[in-house]
């Protein structure tokens, strides 16, 4: 009807808004159509196309992806008619491109059964934004238009298949040379067709015409295909073409393999993501299936010549060859080692080993595996144990040094491989693992790794790459994680490994990750297998390996391509060398052979390294064997061998590298380190040979500093001691200076077997720790040439250096570094995780610690806001005043400074009340007044009043006489009352004393044990042996543990024969003795038991000597409170002391005020007790020190004195240059006396400088005007003879140093008085020891001769000195500073004479130009001026 014409769908019914139509709004609306088609056609689709090759270009996978389907969408209501060329290639290459390129997820699961709900659909991808059902619309309602387009278009077809091939073949690449352009200019026209058999539709799958035949294809099929339908339907619709467009499905298939996208599985895979770690995350890759079996998944990656192979995981389980049982084993340096760590990481693991003849082996390999569950049923842990994965682990245990490394064997596409987990030393691990300590009967053991980690079998991807597409030579990717305890973590954090078809390994640099300054470089290892070979597929065969590093010049060319590097291009650099890493291990294993027998060092090398004689050279250092070992082991206190690379310049390899040879180096060089890396620490130390053949390793990074170890004669022991990671360094002018690196995160652990003690434990490996690090890897420290001290150069060195110190309990020099330790700008990420380190060092033991703390609460309060502090200032103040007795005299606070501290007290803080505190700040007032805010000791009255807590209340004690009658044997009930007594079962102690019977007493209190009446009755009858001196008597600690032991344990008739013998000793000595000689100790029945009848006979005997009982003795005299005295004298200061005796508890050694600025230096006033110092300093010496140091080594053999005419100069002018009289700013009076004032300094200057005398350099100014030829060897040999003086003296004045301060030290804290029978001085050094009494430093004595104030006099020190002796002391550490002051002259000296050296040598042997000799000439006379004015 006719309302259904608006309402319905039928084709009568009118669009609204069109009721009206007529042919001229029709004509519009096709003419607005037509030029929509052609905006797209011509506009559109060149700005599609033009983007999509810009993201090709690119690589950006996606949005080319986004573009395709966009430009397929330009013709989605296509018609036949509208169909072109062109608009079928969009539509069919856009297509075929989303196929091959993106993942749709609208796929249905091949395990799925049930249908997708529409919420689950809603989380579809919508990442191309046109949605994924539509395009699917699209091209199955185009699909029969564009077929029958086809199908009457043959020559069109052609075209559009033939542009389709071209477009996936190509695959957006832009880097097109020549050759490709012109093939693709005289590209041949393809013919295709649709495959055509009978029986079998195939409609839609175009082929061209060359690679199909319809009567091969029917005569090819398989036998099986006749009988079996599902071989029949593969064979079928799987023809054997090589190229097919498939326009039913949008797919285009190369060599029976159709290209995808990468699956998940695979691009998801770490291994996959190390390699491809350039390519955006979310690009899609192209891959096409090379083969597929059940468990392998074979892929190639199209257009990037990579191979990917995903493997199932792998059931079955490794096997080994060790077949003995390591409980057989009789070798004990194995079982030293492995023993102890037996029950913590190897528990419920079986270990095997091989051979019997492990014990002259350097180096062991045992096998763990799980132990197999006992069958119990009753065993709850079987279970456990059964559904505990199988993990083979491989242990390697060397002999020296003594360490152990575990790796589980792991499955890697069917190959087997180790995957390191644990060592036992961290500083031998060549893995980087996270440092823990673990104790170990009795002993803390710090270790490295989880040896709990199990492996289970999971996926892995095989990663192979062909270098070129004509070339077979193929690389397969080696996940880092296989080489981790094979090679140091340093290069496997450097590089990417591939391993080549001959099983070498090249190492590519991560560019990324290399900040080594000598540019690109490329590691190579070539693996040298042992003879035997392993038969059972499991990967047991043993190799060596020779890890080469190769340096590539930086040609702009990428480093991996391999192939051209071994055709001989011009990537190695040839200025320099390859390098070739050492195994350090080695070393240290040839110096304990070389110690243990040094008669078959040969013998021993050849059977670890069985190939040929010339293995030798790998181990042997003929040159540095005394110094290798030493070497390696100073080393190792920087860092762990994981990031420290040994290199040597000479090749232990031919170079073919077929066999180990000897080096092609002309020169018959051995092995030996050239080059020490420290990657981590950013420093390279270098060989040089010195001019006496003396080898040295030259830190690079400092310049001119070098190694050196440390010798007691250098006397500063004490500057290194706790500081494990210390290194000393040193120059040819003989300065030194530790290095301390920065990475080392310090941590001390308290220790299981001594109560209050802690370990210091450096851990390398802290990833957070390192990356605040930063740039300041290492610390240095120079040491002053006194020996001294050391100082730090920077906030964050300090700070360090306090940690450390703190750590170790080292707290005088702690104390001391808090004064650097202020710091009032914003903290870096280094220094705000040191100070934080401080704030979590948890050790309070010693009284220091609280000193300490104070001290930094004190400096750092003005910056609080930035140092702010961690620890709770009043707990450590109120530790520290009532250990006050305890802390030592170089951590005591000034008075100034601990009333500060009390002042900050909150008033509501529980502190405020404390009666210690209140009473320990009345007796600060009481002694000092406060004047300018400087405390001076008070002359007059020094009374204060004290606050006493109050009295406890307790109860009064029974003072009722006990009841002696219950001793009578022969009242009625005394046997009932025996057999109802409580005896504890009792078995004698072994006797003990000293330290044993102090922890075995002290047990008993702690732990109140009830040992009953026969422990405490023989220690008062002297029968038990328990002393805790051999003068005690039993007797006394009975009487002691009797009066602790709660009443409740001994009661009764007991407690009345203890309370006699407790007060009678002399009658205990005659009590019986007990005695148990019973052999079957089994209860009495009837009658009494052997216990009962021992009470029985010591009340009778108490009885029967009742007249020896003092009654009142029975009864406790508990005496009442004394009465507190009030107000109370504080103590004398040390000033207002007599005889320096009293007030020593205020002494602090530290000087604030230095005013003194003169003091006399006289021979005479040196103490004669100073025999090294009165025979070194005479007068003429002393003379020289005070007006001219240097002249000791009489410099008027090399310096001489001239004026400004002989030095050949002009003379200077005493004409003024200014000419500004003239100028009307000058007219003013102040203009004129101004220009007056500067006429008449130009004239004085003029002057000085025209009659100046200065010293002048004999050896070149006599030759100033003719430096050249011999005059320059003639001046060259006197300024080496001045160096050589200068050398001598230096040394000279180094000795006197060393000798005198330790000759001063020793008279100053009375060790020579001592020697001499000064009793004073002896008591001195007791309190010294017991850090009651000052040891006075060389640093503190200086101090004091530069100050008038109390604290400088040494006497009140040091009371055994009289007034005489100070002066002499400080006159003598006078000396010894201008001594030392010599030495940093004389290095100055030797400094610049060593630039004239340079100099001179150059110009003996320069053939450069005149002007730059002349350049050169008056640069030397200006640096042998410089060298004669210092």
């Amino acid at each position: 009807n006719s309302n259904n014409k608006f309402n319905n769908a039928y084709k009568e019914a009118f669009v609204r808004g069109l009721e009206n139509v007529n042919d001229d709004r029709i004509k519009e609306a096709l003419e607005c159509q037509n030029n929509i088609r052609n905006l797209l056609d011509e506009k559109v689709f060149k700005i599609i196309a033009r983007w999509i090759k810009k993201a090709k270009e690119e690589g950006k996978m996606h949005q080319a992806c986004i573009l395709h389907a966009h430009m397929a969408f330009l013709y989605r209501n296509v018609e036949y008619d509208g169909l072109n060329p062109k608009i079928v290639f969009a539509i069919l290459a856009s297509q075929i491109y989303l196929f091959n390129n993106y993942k749709y997820d609208l796929d249905i699961e091949l395990n799925t059964t049930n249908k997708k709900s529409r919420v689950d659909t809603e989380d579809y991808k919508t990442d191309l934004i046109i949605p994924q059902v539509e395009l699917f619309d699209m091209f199955q309602r185009n699909r029969k238009t564009i077929l029958t387009w086809l199908e009457s278009h043959v020559e069109d077809r052609n075209l559009v298949m033939d542009a389709i091939v071209q477009l996936i073949e190509d695959g957006g690449n832009k880097d097109k040379d020549q050759k490709q352009a012109n093939e693709e200019a005289n590209r041949i026209v393809r013919n295709w067709i649709s495959i055509e058999h009978p029986g079998l539709n195939f409609k839609g799958r175009f082929i061209p015409d060359n690679e199909f035949d319809a009567q091969k294809f029917e005569s090819g099929m398989s036998k099986e295909s006749k009988v079996n339908f599902e071989a029949w339907l593969r064979e079928t619709t799987t023809l054997a073409v090589n190229t097919e467009i498939n326009l039913q499905l949008g797919e285009f298939t190369v060599k029976k393999h159709a290209t995808r996208p990468l699956e998940p599985e695979m691009k998801d895979n770490p291994d996959f993501e190390d390699v491809f770690k350039n390519l955006i995350s979310h690009d899609i890759i192209q891959c096409a299936e090379v083969k597929n079996t059940t468990n392998r998944k074979w892929v190639r990656l199209v257009g990037l010549g990579y191979d990917l192979q995903l493997w199932n995981p792998d059931t079955r389980r490794p096997c080994h060859l060790n077949k003995k049982s390591y409980t057989n084993l009789t070798c004990k340096w194995i079982k030293d080692i492995i023993d102890p760590w037996k029950d913590k990481v190897f528990h419920n693991q079986d270990l095997y080993y091989h051979d019997e003849n492990v014990s002259n082996s350097d180096e062991v390999i045992l096998y763990a595996v799980p132990t197999p569950p006992i069958e119990d049923k009753k065993d709850s842990k079987k279970d456990a144990i059964v559904n505990q994965p199988f993990v083979l682990r491989e242990i390697i245990i060397y002999r020296y040094p003594r360490v152990f490394h575990i790796f589980n064997i792991t499955e890697y596409g069917r190959y087997w491989y180790r995957n390191h987990i644990f060592t036992s030393s961290p500083l031998l691990s060549l893995n980087d693992l996270k440092t823990d300590c673990l104790h170990i009967n009795g002993k803390l053991f710090t270790c490295c790794g989880n040896p709990t980690l199990t492996y289970t079998p999971a996926p892995s991807l095989i990663i192979k790459r062909y270098l070129s597409e004509e070339s077979t030579f193929s690389q397969t990717f080696l996940p880092k994680r296989f080489l981790n305890g094979v090679l140091p973590a340093a290069l496997i954090n450097l590089y990417t490994f591939w391993q080549n078809d001959d099983d070498s390994i090249v190492g590519y640099s991560d560019e990324s990750k290399n900040n080594n300054s000598t540019g690109k470089s490329l590691l190579q290892i070539y693996l040298f297998k042992h003879s035997d070979k392993d038969t059972t597929g499991n990967g047991l065969s043993i190799a060596d390996g020779v890890v080469s590093k190769v340096f590539l010049l930086d040609d702009g060319k990428t480093t991996s391509n391999i192939q051209e590097w071994y055709k001989g291009s011009t990537s190695p650099d040839p200025n320099q060398l390859p390098l070739y890493l050492i195994n350090l291990m080695s070393v240290c294993f040839y110096y304990y052979r070389k110690i243990a027998n040094s008669n078959s060092n040969e013998q021993l090398a050849l059977s670890r390294y069985p190939h040929t004689k010339e293995c030798l050279d790998l181990i042997l250092f003929p040159d540095e064997e005394r110094t290798m070992h030493s070497l390696v082991r100073m080393i190792l206190r920087l860092d762990s061998l994981s990031y420290i690379l040994a290199w040597s310049k000479t090749s232990p390899i031919s170079i073919d590298g077929k066999a180990l040879s000897k080096s092609n180096d002309k020169s018959g060089s051995l092995l030996s380190i050239d080059l020490i890396e420290l990657p981590r620490l950013r420093l390279t130390f270098e060989k040089r040979r010195d001019g006496n053949n003396n080898i040295k390793f030259y830190c690079l990074e400092q310049s001119g500093l070098f190694l050196t170890g440390y010798e007691e004669s250098l006397r500063f022991s004490d500057l290194l001691d706790g500081l494990p990671s210390a290194i000393l360094l040193t120059n040819i002018d003989q300065e030194y200076f530790v290095l301390i690196p920065a990475i080392s995160k310090p941590a001390i652990v308290k220790s299981r077997a001594h109560k209050n003690a802690f370990n210091l434990v450096l851990s390398r490996s802290d990833p957070d720790w390192i990356k605040k690090t930063g740039e300041a890897t290492y610390f240095i420290y120079p040491v002053h040439n006194s020996a001294c001290f050391m100082s730090s150069k920077s906030i964050a060195s300090t700070l360090y250096l306090l940690s450390i110190r703190l750590m170790t309990r080292r707290y005088k020099e702690a104390f001391r570094l808090i004064e650097s330790c202020t710091c009032d700008t914003a903290f870096t990420p280094q220094e705000s995780q040191i100070y934080n380190l401080i704030g979590n060092i948890k050790d309070n033991v010693l009284a220091d610690s609280h000193a300490c703390r104070l001290k930094l609460f004190f400096v750092s309060y003005g910056c609080r806001d930035i140092m702010t502090h961690v620890y709770n200032f009043e707990e450590d103040l109120l530790a520290y005043v009532e250990s006050y007795h305890l802390v030592s005299t170089n951590c005591r606070l000034t008075i100034e400074e601990e009333l500060f501290i009390m002042s900050l007290i909150p008033n509501n803080s529980a502190c405020k009340t404390n009666l210690t505190l209140i009473n320990r700040e009345r007796i600060i007032k009481a002694s000092f007044d406060s004047n300018f805010d400087k405390f001076i000791p008070k002359s007059t009255s020094r009374s204060f009043l004290p606050q006493y807590p109050p009295l406890p209340e307790f109860t009064p004690y029974n003072r009722e006489l006990i009841d002696l009658d219950a001793l009578d044997p022969n009242k009625p009930n005394f046997k009932s009352i025996i057999q109802k007594l409580s005896i504890v079962r009792y078995t004698r102690p072994e006797p003990c004393s000293g330290i044993q019977a102090i922890t075995f007493l002290t047990s008993i209190v702690d732990e109140e044990r009830h040992l009953g009446f026969f422990f405490l009755y023989e220690l008062m009858t002297n029968a038990m042996n328990i002393t805790l001196i051999p003068e005690d008597q039993p007797h006394s600690i009975g009487v002691v543990l009797f009066r602790f032991l709660p009443e409740s344990f001994v009661g009764g008739l007991q407690n009345v024969i203890l309370r006699v013998m407790e007060t009678h000793p002399e009658l205990s000595s005659k009590m019986p003795i007990f005695e148990d000689k019973r052999k079957l100790k089994i209860p009495t029945f009837a009658g009494l038991d052997l216990f009962q009848s021992h009470i029985r006979a010591a009340a009778a005997f108490i009885k029967s000597n009742m007249n020896e009982v003092v009654i009142s003795r029975l009864i406790y005299e508990i005496p009442l409170p004394s009465k507190r005295p009030s107000p109370l004298q504080a103590q004398l200061t040390i000033d207002l002391s007599s005889d320096r005796l009293d007030g020593r508890i205020w002494l602090i050694p530290k000087i604030t005020d230095y005013n003194l600025n003169i003091r006399a230096v006289d021979r005479n006033l040196i103490p004669s007790e100073l025999k090294f110092l009165s025979s070194t300093y005479t007068s003429s010496e002393i003379s020289i020190l005070a007006v001219n140091p240097l002249n000791s080594i009489n410099l008027s053999k090399y310096i001489e004195n001239r004026s400004l005419r002989d030095r050949g100069q002009a003379v200077v002018s005493s004409q003024s240059p200014l000419r500004v009289l003239l100028h009307p700013s000058s007219r003013s009076h102040i203009a004129r006396t101004t220009i007056k004032r500067l006429e008449n300094d130009i004239v004085d200057f003029s002057t000085d400088e025209n009659n100046s005398i200065l010293p002048v350099l004999k050896a070149i100014n006599s030759q100033r005007c003719s430096l050249t030829g011999g005059h320059l060897k003639e001046a060259s040999d006197e300024v080496n003879i001045l160096i050589n003086s200068l050398k001598l003296l230096r040394d000279k004045d180094t000795e006197i140093i060393k000798e005198g301060i330790s000759e001063l030290l020793s008279y100053t804290n009375g060790l020579l008085q001592s020697k001499n029978g000064n009793e004073y001085s002896l008591s001195h050094m007791l309190l010294q020891k017991a850090s009651y009494e000052t040891y006075l430093d060389f640093d503190f004595i200086a101090a004091s001769t530069a100050t008038a104030e109390i604290n400088g006099d040494l006497s009140i020190f040091s009371y055994f000195l009289n007034d005489s002796e100070v002066d002499g002391i400080k006159c003598s550490a006078m000396l010894l500073m201008m001594t030392a002051n010599r030495i940093s002259h004389i290095t100055l000296a030797l400094q610049q004479a060593r630039n004239v050296i340079k100099l001179l040598s150059y110009l003996q042997i320069s053939t450069d130009e005149e002007a730059s000799l002349d350049r050169a000439r008056k640069e030397l006379l200006s640096l042998s001026d410089t060298l004669a004015l210092t």
